[in-house]
């Protein structure tokens, strides 16, 4: 089971490093899974979109329901 905690800290550290003119945007998506004994079940996907001055988005970070993390913890590459 996913931590909701860790979610609201990868935000709130990639918000102090926000560059001026660039925003973050939280987006939730439903799946669904086939797990054993053919039962189904619908879990979310909650994702972090950096959203840079010039209107770029992509993604930073996401966190299934089922706890499986990806990306971060930085949000630039470049000095």
């Amino acid at each position: 089971m996913a931590d909701p905690n860790e979610f609201l800290e990868v935000y709130r550290s990639f918000h102090a490093q926000l560059r001026e003119g660039d925003t973050l945007d939280i987006r939730l998506d439903t799946t669904t899974s086939h797990a054993r004994y053919g039962l189904e079940y619908t879990g979310v996907v909650f994702e972090i979109v950096l959203r840079e001055n010039n209107g770029e988005g992509r993604p930073v970070y996401w966190m299934d329901t089922d706890g499986s993390t990806s990306i971060g913890p930085i949000l630039y590459t470049d000095p």
